[in-house]
């Protein structure tokens, strides 16, 4: 299985915008290459060991690498993408795999 978390940092939004944004997170999980997708916000969980300076996350899981790289040339993934980079400052991208 592959494994595929993104956190994003946005820009100041408005209420309007993250709406839009979640919604565009919603529409994304809907791309049949995904086994199994979510999406959140930070918990508040106060430690030491956590970073919970983000806005959103987006943990997706796949089948297989080869359906994570498919997903990357989506069209739906790239509509995602050029909907909503706008509103991001930053994001960050940490893949892994079962063993």
């Amino acid at each position: 299985m592959h494994i595929h978390n993104v956190y994003f940092w946005l820009n100041d939004c408005s209420d309007k915008d993250k709406s839009e944004f979640e919604q565009g997170l919603t529409e994304l999980l809907k791309i049949p290459l995904i086994k199994e997708g979510h999406w959140g916000i930070p918990a508040g969980v106060q430690r030491d060991v956590v970073d919970g300076s983000f806005d959103y996350s987006l943990t997706v899981f796949f089948d297989s690498r080869e359906n994570h790289d498919a997903y990357q040339s989506d069209d739906d993934h790239n509509v995602f993408i050029k909907n909503h980079s706008h509103l991001w400052k930053s994001v960050k991208v940490l893949d892994s795999t079962t063993k």
